[in-house]
Parts: structure tokens; C-alpha cells; sequence
């Protein structure tokens, strides 16, 4: 997440209004919609399963865009495009494809590391003087400033809480697409 907090704050020159796209609604992406819209940003939310509209909505996306939608991009278009995109799906051939979304000066910004490579028309970057980055998860103070931002504006993580006698069975789920949304290991009850 701190990633992706930095990519919603200092690797884009976004503003407040402006449409901000969050592709993969997981464990990543369920917090970047809620830091976004804690932002002021008008918030987009991008998934390939229509099982998480419900949940994009009441988190703070203001629209939700998922598989029955013919063309993401093109809706991306209709609104006036995106001043920023962020891809935490770990999926290449994506990548390519949100590309033409992106409105003017826009910024694609990809968080999943995936092994394919991604083909994409250049003209969408040129015409639009768009940028596509990578991003890291950053520095210690980049997760204080994340810890500091969730408590005051109330960011939760939604997370399966799986004892660590389970934990085949938590990373079963993780791996299966099936977690709703975090899979966290508890190692033992405080007392």
C-alpha cells in the first residue's frame, strides 16, 4: 500500500476533481480507492470480476467500471480521461490497454510485477503527452506518511483473518483470486 500511496501523492501532479483510476480492486486496490477518494479525487475503479462493484462503490469509487463495460477505455474517454492510472493487477497485457484511457498529461503507473511484456501503441502517449512509470514501495517515512493519512482519514483494510496452524490454506485462498481482499496469518491471541 505504501506504494501506491506514494503513486496517488507525489508520482503524479493530479489534483483534487481530477478523474483517478484504480485497476485490480485486491488487496491493493481496495485501499487505493479509499486513499483516493480521501484525496478529493473522482474516483474510477477498474475490475475484471462485477462482484466487486458493490464493495468499489461503498469504498468510495464514484464510478465502477467492470467486465460488462465494451470498452474501458473509451469510457475513461467520455469522462475526459484519466490524470492518472493505477494498475495493481499483476497483469501485462493490461498495461497496454489502459493506455488510451489516460487524458492529457496522464500518467499509467503499474504496481504488479508480471513477467509477460506489454505491446502498446505509442501514439496514445504522444498525442496525449502521456507517462508510463513503475513504482516502488518507497522509504520508511513514505509508510509513516501512509499510517499517519489512514488513521486520520479513516482508510481500513479489509482483511480473512486465518490462524497460523491455516496457513496453507490462507495462501491457498491468497493465491486462488479468492481473498477478500487481504489475507492476514494470526501468530497468536494478546494478552
Amino acid at each position: 500500500a505504501v506504494g501506491l500511496f506514494r503513486a496517488l501523492q507525489k508520482e503524479t501532479d493530479a489534483r483534487p476533481g481530477d478523474i483517478v483510476a484504480i485497476q485490480g480492486i485486491g488487496g491493493i486496490g481496495h485501499i487505493g480507492i479509499q486513499l483516493a477518494r480521501k484525496m478529493g479525487y473522482r474516483v474510477i475503479a477498474i475490475s475484471n470480476s462485477n462482484d466487486k462493484e458493490e464493495d468499489a462503490l461503498e469504498m468510495g469509487a464514484h464510478l465502477f467500471i467492470g467486465p460488462k463495460t465494451k470498452s474501458v477505455t473509451r469510457k475513461l474517454q467520455k469522462l475526459g480521461g484519466a490524470k492518472l492510472i493505477v494498475s495493481t493487477a499483476p497483469t501485462s497485457q493490461v498495461l497496454g490497454a489502459l493506455v488510451p484511457g489516460l487524458g492529457l498529461n496522464g500518467r499509467l503507473v503499474t504496481m504488479g510485477i508480471s513477467a509477460g511484456k506489454f505491446g502498446l501503441s505509442p501514439n496514445n502517449l504522444i498525442f496525449n503527452h502521456g507517462t508510463i512509470i513503475g513504482v516502488t514501495p518507497g522509504k520508511p517515512y513514505d509508510a509513516e506518511e501512509l499510517a499517519e493519512f489512514a488513521i486520520l482519514q479513516d482508510v481500513e483494510c479489509r482483511t480473512e483473518i486465518f490462524p497460523l496452524e491455516d496457513a496453507q490454506k490462507a495462501f491457498d485462498r491468497m493465491i486462488s483470486g479468492n481473498a477478500h481482499y487481504r489475507v492476514v496469518l494470526k501468530i497468536a491471541d494478546r494478552e
